[in-house]
This record gives structure tokens, C-alpha cells and sequence, in this order.
């Protein structure tokens, strides 16, 4: 068959034998994902969740774990549920307002992420901040003027979070609040470097950056805004010439079948039954798409687990971390929960449990789950400011071998960061093992 295809190839135009041969000597880096949660994973998540609802359904019994909030407790790091969890009974009764605001918070936060902050601030014409033409340039440069995956010409430069999210005061203020109380499940201070994290809100205009930017395929933007695809960190290099390698790894993503944000789970049968979990429906009965990308050197299909390397300014590395660890959190909550790319966005909105409205209400000052721990001794030591950041090459003791905060070592990331930089432009000499990088979603308001 292969001899039979070289002798087709040879009827046909010079350049197919030329692709044939790109075709078959390109090596992009790869990494096989973990595209499947274990049973045995989901079992102990699940173990965890029906404590968790268990306890707020007490003070709320009209409280109901929908797709949304169930997807969160998926992509949560298992290890931090476990330390919220791992209290006595009344030091975890005390925190069930914490958590019902960090589970009802989940709908805000991935509306916001997907399609915009509400505004904060009502009845004001808000003073928007232009766009940082500098600042697009800046990544255009940096990525070479291409799309960091695929390496066509002409990409659009993409917001990692929204632009909106500091477009204006109302804007910036909707997303502090938004962030605050899921954050404490989706987002704890053993992952997630505090101070770039507040960078997303800090001013009018901090999520402006080239940080906060990568250079996409007008297509694959728009596929990033859809929950299609992800992209997960997977590590950094040491620092050469003020510049840091970050290691990405592409994801493609599955929506499970008949689901919309608003089903409700059934923790209990869920908990015994791992067939019937939207883990289960989306990892064996996912909804059909007709998606694909290749490769513009060799016309390589792009699949789960190709890796990406960016060179990022030093001291914008722990902040381009954070946006990609935020990205891919939420993208993969919209993908499990079926929240991307809804026609109905009131289907995000926040739904009120009647005696759950104060609680709901961001505005209102209920303790966060953190609150909660400095105030309870038995637990207080687990919210530390002592705790070790990612940042430092330490895994966490669940992450997988070669993920989390490692440090990329390999000779190919290293030769990545023999890059020179002038005032006005980046100039990057990339290998051919690290020619490509990048990524970003679209809505139609960013």
C-alpha cells in the first residue's frame, strides 16, 4: 500500500512528494495526556462531594449540585478537596455558607469568563480603557507572527481572560467578586501564585498585557471560546537572559451528551454508580464535533498531548502561569457541564433556592471558605501564607510525573531561550522541536 501511495504521489504535483516527506519525518513534541479520569479517582472525588453537599444541603435544603458545580468539584485539585473536607463535623458545618457561596459563585465566574463580566456599578456610563496596541504588537513579535500551534500566517492576537475583565471600574469590581468565593475550591493558594492572581483585577486595564495574549488562527480562537480545546500547564524553565520557557500542552475537549448547565446531579447514585456521571458520558459517549487542525510545515494532525513552548519575560511568568492555570480550569468545567457556547446565556445566571439569596448575593458579606479556616484553630494552619508555591520546581504530591511545577529541562526548551530582545522587538531563534506555541478563545464581546 505505502509503494502503491509513493507511485500516486508521483502523478500528481512535485509538492505532494515533498509534503509526503514532511509528512513523515516531522516529530512534534508530544506528551500522552491523561485524557481519562480513573474510576478509582472519581470514586474519591465523589466520596468528598456527597460530604460536601451533605452538609450545606443542612442549612440550605433546597440547594441542588448542578452540572456546573459538579464539574468544578472534577477539575478541583483532588488534594485540596481532601484538606477541605478532612475537618470534624463542626468545623465543616461551619464552613457550609463558605461553600455554598464557592458552588453558587461557579455559574457567575464561568459566565463571566465565557461572555463578560455583569457590570459591578449600575445607572453610570463607564469609562472603558482602550486596547494596548503596544502590547498586541509585543506578542505578535514574541510568537514570531504566527499561530503558535499550527504556524499559519496571520493570527489574531487572543486574550487568555477576557479583555473585559478590567475593560472599566464595573468590570473589574464584577470580577473581584466573581473570583472571590470559587477560588477557594477551583483556584487554592498551593496552586495558584496569589499576587499574579490578583493581577486579573488589580486596575483598569492590568489584563491588557502580552502576558495575558497569545497568537491564534482566526478558527482556533474561535474553537478556544467554545470549550473545544485547553491548554495546561505543564512547566517552566530556568530563567536565561531575563527570559522563562513555559511548557503548554494542547487538549482537545468532550462534551458529554445531552447535558446543559442546569442538570442536576444525583450524588448518591453518581457516588455508586460510575456509568451514569457526566465523567463517565463524556469520556465514552461525548457529543460529536467536526473539528481538526494540522500542522502547516508537515499537515500533522493536532492531537491531545502535543506541547507548546513560550518565552515569556521574566517577570511576567508567574502571571502568564496563572492565566493559563485560570483558562484551563474554566474551559474545562464549560466543556464537562455543556456551559460553552449555550444560545440561552440566562442559563449561567444565578438561580435563587429561596432561603439561599442572601448567600448568593456577591455583594452581601458572607465568610469565604478561607474566612472560615483563620477563624476555626483545628484547620487554620492549612491556609498558611507559609505554604509552598508551584513555583519553586516542587510537585504537589498528586501531580503527574513531569506536570504541576516542574522545571523543563529538556535541550530543546533550553535552546528555545537563546533568544535576544531590543527596545522595540523579540527576535526568538526557535529549534525546529520548539517551532511552535500559543493559544486563546474568542466571545463575541472581548
Amino acid at each position: 500500500m505505502v509503494n502503491q501511495d509513493v507511485k500516486d504521489y508521483g502523478n500528481n504535483p512535485a509538492g505532494n512528494m515533498k509534503a509526503l516527506e514532511n509528512y513523515l519525518k516531522a516529530r512534534p513534541a508530544f506528551e500522552i495526556p491523561d485524557d481519562e479520569m480513573p474510576v478509582e479517582e472519581h470514586e474519591q472525588r465523589m466520596v468528598l462531594v456527597s460530604k460536601i453537599n451533605r452538609v450545606v444541603r443542612v442549612a440550605y435544603p433546597n440547594f441542588g449540585l448542578d452540572a456546573v458545580h459538579y464539574a468544578a468539584l472534577m477539575v478541583a485539585p483532588l488534594s485540596h478537596l481532601r484538606t477541605l473536607t478532612d475537618v470534624s463535623d463542626p468545623a465543616l458545618h461551619m464552613m457550609r455558607d463558605g461553600l455554598k457561596g464557592a458552588l453558587k459563585g461557579m455559574r457567575r465566574l464561568l459566565k463571566t469568563f465565557l461572555v463578560g463580566p455583569t457590570k459591578a456599578t449600575k445607572n453610570e456610563t463607564p469609562v472603558r480603557v482602550s486596547r494596548n496596541a503596544r502590547e498586541r504588537l509585543e506578542c505578535l513579535a514574541r510568537d514570531g507572527g504566527r499561530c503558535l500551534i499550527t504556524q499559519v500566517d496571520n493570527p489574531e492576537v487572543c486574550h487568555i481572560v477576557p479583555y473585559s475583565w478590567t475593560a472599566d471600574e464595573g468590570n473589574r469590581i464584577a470580577v473581584e467578586r466573581a473570583l472571590a468565593r470559587p477560588a477557594d475550591i477551583l483556584f487554592p493558594s498551593t496552586a495558584i501564585h496569589a499576587p499574579a492572581m490578583q493581577e486579573l483585577y488589580r486596575a483598569n486595564g492590568s489584563c491588557d498585557k502580552s502576558w495575558n495574549m497569545l497568537s491564534l488562527s482566526p478558527t482556533l480562537h474561535s474553537w478556544w471560546g467554545k470549550a473545544y480545546f485547553g491548554l495546561e500547564y505543564r512547566g517552566r524553565s530556568p530563567a536565561m537572559e531575563s527570559k522563562v520557557a513555559v511548557t503548554l500542552r494542547f487538549r482537545w475537549l468532550r462534551t458529554p451528551k445531552e447535558t446543559s448547565p442546569q442538570t442536576l446531579i444525583d450524588v448518591e447514585d453518581v457516588l455508586h454508580n460510575f456509568s451514569s456521571s457526566l465523567v463517565a458520558k463524556m469520556q465514552h459517549d461525548p457529543k460529536e464535533r467536526h473539528t481538526s487542525a494540522n500542522f502547516f510545515d508537515s499537515n500533522v494532525p493536532l492531537s491531545s498531548g502535543h506541547l507548546f513552548y513560550v518565552c515569556i519575560d521574566e517577570a511576567d511568568v508567574d502571571k502568564f502561569i496563572t492565566v493559563i492555570k485560570v483558562q484551563w480550569a474554566l474551559l474545562q468545567v464549560a466543556a464537562m457541564s455543556a456551559a460553552a457556547g449555550i444560545v440561552e446565556l440566562q442559563m449561567l445566571d444565578d438561580s435563587s433556592d429561596g432561603d439561599d439569596n442572601a448567600v448568593d448575593d456577591p455583594s452581601v458579606d458572607t465568610p469565604s471558605i478561607a474566612e472560615w479556616a483563620r477563624n476555626v484553630p483545628d484547620f487554620a494552619h492549612l491556609y498558611s501564607e507559609e505554604l509552598g508555591l508551584p513555583w519553586s520546581g516542587n510537585l504537589p504530591e498528586d501531580a503527574p510525573s513531569g506536570g504541576g511545577g516542574s522545571v523543563v529541562t529538556s535541550p530543546a526548551a533550553k535552546e528555545m531561550l537563546s533568544c535576544t530582545s531590543s527596545s522595540t522587538s523579540y527576535e526568538y531563534e526557535y529549534t525546529a522541536a520548539v517551532a511552535t506555541s500559543g493559544f486563546r478563545r474568542q466571545t463575541p464581546s472581548r
